[in-house]
Formats: C-alpha cells, structure tokens, sequence
C-alpha cells in the first residue's frame, strides 16, 4: 500500500495522536520550568507506559465522530444536536469519557448536564447560557482530530463539521478553536509545509477574532527571533493563563501549538518535544500537533514512536465492547466516514482494506495490531510486519501469537478516565485465522483464568475454533500457536453469541479503591453490587449496566 497515500496518511495522523497523548500525558499541567528540571530536555517518551489508559483527548474523537453514522445523515445536514446525541449515547453519567469537574468549571460536564436536562446545542453551551468564561476552554479543539482527518484536503468541510461538533461543549473563540484545528489537519494531506497548513486553517475563521489574532501574532514573533524561549516568554506576557479565567483556556493552549509548529522545521520529533516542554496542557496540545505534523510528514517520521504503542489503546465509553481499539482498525473506520464525505476516493487496494471482514489484517504498513508474542510465559511484541502479514518466530519451543478481545485491571498501567470492557467475542462465535507455518499451526483461545481451548491443526490456510462456554469469565485472547515458525495474515470472527450470562459466574474488577466494575458490564449509572448469586443496582433517575456488542440485533 502506498505510505504517502490517503488511508496511510490518515493512518499517521492518528498515530500522531496517539503518541502526542502519550508523550504529553507524565506532565500534563506542568510549568515549562518544572518539566526542564525533571528531564532535562529528554528524547522520547518520558515514561515507559506498558499500556497506556484511556484518554479524553482519544476518547471523544473516537465516539462523537459516530454521530456522522448514527444520524444517518449526509454530512451536510448533520447538526450539533445530532453530535449531541452521540454524547448521550457513548458517555457514561459521570465518569470515564472527559474530565467531570463538576457544573460550571469543566464545560464537558456542564454540556453533559445540559443535554440530560433536555437542553440540546447550541443552547446547552452557549455563552449566553453558561458565561463566556466556560464556553471558551480548550475542550472545543482536543475532540476534534477525526473531523479533520475525514475530510483529507477539504479544510473548508472540515472546518464546517467541527464547528457542529465544538458547539455540543463550547462558543466563541473555542468554536473558532475546533474549527481552526481540524482544518490544519485536513489541510496537512495536501499542504508542502507547516506555513501553508496554518494558513488554510486560518481562513476557515474570522480574522478578527481573537484566536486568530494570536495565531497570527506567535507566527510573526517567529519570524523575528530564532530562539523558541524568547518567543514563549512573549506569549507568557501577552496570551499566558492569567490573562483567561477558567480551568484551561484555549488561547494559551494554541500560542503554544503555534510555537511549537513554527519552530519544529517541519521535523515530527522536534515539533511534538517542543510543544511538550512548553508545559500547560500537554497531551492536548501535543496530541492535536501530533495529528497534524502524522498528515503532514508520513507514516516514516514516526517509526522510533510506534514500538511501545504496538496500535493499541482503549477508551472508556458507556458501551465496552467499543472500548478495545487499535489504530489500524480506527483508521478503517475513519477511511470509510472519509469516502462518505466525499473527501476521499480510494485505490482498489484501498478499497480492499476498507471491505476486509477481517478486524485485524494488518495490510497498512508496519500495522500490528496489539499482537503480542507468548514464548514461554513471557510475553513481547516482536511480531514482524511484511507485506503479507506478521512473521512469527517461536524460537525454542512452541510460542503463540494473540489479541486481546477483553481487557482487566491488570493490563493497563494506571486506571485516568475509568475505563471498563465487555468482551470483543462470546461463545457461539466462530474465531478464523489465516495463517501458514513451516509446521502445523492451530488457533486457540484463552479465558481469564488461563484455560485454554484449541481448533484444528494445519501446515497453513484457514484455521476455525467455535467458541464454547468459558470457564471463567469470558474469552480475553484469541490467536494462533505453532512450534515453527509461521505467517499470520488474520484473525476474524463471525457468527451469533449463544450464551447463557448468570451473575453468580461474574466477578468484581477492582480497579482502584473508587473504580470497581462487574465483570463484562459497564457501569452507565447507579450503584452496582454482586450479592447472593445477584446483580444488583440502585440508583437515581437512571440505573443502568451495559454488556455485549455494539452492532447485536434480535437478541434476548
């Protein structure tokens, strides 16, 4: 597949995101002092993450871009009510999703509060309602990524989706913000350099408006020193936080981005570490340039970045099963929404990607997938990317190679936005891998205790396992063991849950002494308890748990 065409830039994009989020996450809030003395100007990652957590600033592109879909709509009568909508649909009350600071500090959870009481945008976010103070913080530009990723040199398209979107939280100059933001990326798929980026960006706003003046201000004072510290001292006088009431405005958030993308000579790496040690909001503002500078400068820029995040990573939406995601996946789903815009025509094998039944089939470059390697109860990523699929090397001994098709405490380093899972596959379905070994290979799957059970055994081609009953819990991996070494090219599964759920068989999911979840269930809202063989829950208004699939119908 060609690394400079359309899905593979979209593909970069996110996973500029994604490691913007990660790289800003250790020092999120952090002065640019306290950042120097703790690092020192350190390369990379500042930590080593085994998996990250969920994040708002990953979260909200991921769901609120479904409203495009759900509303059933073309693009250009969607609302900002329909992205509302979407609010309400995949946000828990309360927890996970964005920062729940409480009504009249975080301007998410005002929205939130809004839409429930009936109050649908831009009413439930208008200055008028809520103070321009509220209306104005960064939320209106750290959502927005997906909008402009599915409109690929559109940033006029972009530009009018993200201002329906920003409106659902936001007004004024974070509209402005949102809309600014999503055009640069949809801008980045055609622009030569980082100047023609900000330039179209700039002229989807009012010139007049102060988000735009102080884009325009950064970029002049650029142009008169060399030295990024002298101009950040300049923004710190004229556009720093104690010139903006609230928890985070988004003027000082994008005179950093603009430094940041100024002096980072179009380099990936020196873009995002500078924006980093600016400080203030970090993995906002890191992960909204890694997007842009992803576009902009190909899936070849950030190959020291991609190891560690392996394509994985989570949310912590209402409904679980859509918790469990990698960015090739993601990227699918974005290049499919780009062909509904009408921003994007794919190549025939483009197109083949976009149609693959397959969820993880590693065909965009260097794509892996979350497959992890388990060689002797040890487990890596050292999985191979070919053209034709991962090459797995078993080494001594017989290995296998699996996804994750459910997620526990345990695998995630720390527990940010409360995350919770229902399982990706359940008994009844059918698991299909293709692989082909230099020796037999066959397909396996594993619950959360560690039992395993096995499918046929064949030198390649397409291997089946029907799933039965687990004996604890549900099905967490899925994949293919061999003991030579072999080719995998995907894993898929299809077919009807059929499945019998008792409480006395879940279990409680301790995630931190005020984050505990019921196995496979989310908590949407109320109090919810294992007692007696019982599920049981109380609550307010609205009490409700949330297990299975998405895209389920006719069940019971």
């Amino acid at each position: 597949m060609d690394r400079n065409g359309i899905l593979c830039r979209i593909y970069s994009g996110w996973l500029g995101k994604m490691i913007g989020v990660r790289l800003g996450a250790p020092v999120e809030m952090w002065t640019h002092e306290r950042i120097e003395e703790k690092y020192h100007g350190q390369h990379g990652y500042l930590v080593d993450y085994d998996d990250f957590a969920a994040d708002d600033d990953t979260n909200g592109p991921v769901f609120f871009i479904r409203s495009l879909t759900d509303s059933g709509k073309p693009w250009q009568e969607l609302t900002s009510e329909d992205v509302g909508r979407a609010w309400l649909q995949y946000s828990s009350w309360g927890h996970g999703m964005f920062w729940w600071g409480g009504y009249g500090i975080s301007s998410e959870n005002t929205a939130y509060d809004n839409l429930r009481a009936g109050l649908m945008p831009p009413v439930c976010s208008s200055a008028e309602m809520i103070g321009k103070m509220l209306s104005e913080q960064i939320g209106g530009q750290i959502f927005i990524d997906s909008w402009g990723l599915i409109c690929p040199g559109d940033p006029s398209k972009a530009a009018a989706l993200a201002k329906q979107a920003a409106h659902v939280a936001h007004d004024g100059e974070a509209v402005y913000g949102g809309m600014f933001v999503a055009a640069c990326i949809a801008a980045a798929f055609t622009a030569k350099n980082v100047e023609e980026m900000i330039e179209a960006g700039l002229r989807q706003i009012p010139s007049d408006s102060g988000y735009a003046r102080c884009v325009r201000q950064v970029m002049n004072w650029s142009r008169e020193t060399d030295d990024p510290w002298e101009c950040f001292a300049k923004i710190r006088e004229l556009f720093w936080s104690d010139k903006y009431l609230g928890a985070c405005h988004i003027i000082p958030n994008i005179a950093i981005m603009i430094l940041a993308l100024c002096y980072g000579e179009g380099d990936f790496r020196k873009t995002i570490e500078l924006c980093n040690r600016c400080g203030f909001d970090t993995d906002c503002n890191v992960g909204n340039v890694g997007t842009m500078m992803g576009v902009l400068c190909g899936l070849d820029a950030l190959k020291d970045w991609r190891g560690p995040i392996n394509d994985f990573f989570v949310c912590s939406g209402a409904i679980g099963s859509l918790n469990i995601r990698d960015a090739a996946e993601f990227t699918a789903e974005l290049g499919r929404l780009a062909v509904q815009t009408g921003s994007f025509i794919p190549t025939a094998e483009e197109k083949a990607l976009l149609e693959c039944p397959a969820r993880w089939n590693f065909l965009l470059p260097g794509s892996t997938q979350d497959v992890r390697i388990e060689r002797g109860g040890q487990i890596s990523r050292d999985a191979v990317w070919t053209t034709e699929g991962l090459m797995i090397d078993p080494g001594e001994g017989t290995c296998r190679a699996f996804v994750r098709t459910y997620v526990v405490p345990d695998d995630l380093y720390d527990n940010r936005y409360d995350p919770a899972f229902s399982p990706l596959v359940y008994p009844g379905q059918t698991i299909e891998v293709r692989a082909e070994g230099e020796g037999a290979v066959r397909v396996y799957a594993e619950d959360c205790g560690g039992n395993r059970v096995y499918g046929e055994s064949k030198k390649g081609s397409t291997l089946m396992l029907r799933l039965p009953e687990p004996e604890c819990v549900c099905w967490r991996r899925i994949g293919a063991e061999s003991d030579a070494r072999f080719l995998l090219k995907s894993i898929s599964w299809h077919g009807v849950p059929d499945y019998e759920l008792n409480a006395a068989d879940l279990h409680l999911e301790k995630w931190t002494r005020n984050h505990v979840e019921i196995s496979q269930f989310t908590n949407v809202k109320g109090a919810w308890r294992l007692e007696d063989g019982l599920l049981c829950g109380a609550g307010a208004q609205v009490c409700r748990v949330l297990t299975g699939g998405a895209d389920w119908e006719n069940y019971a």
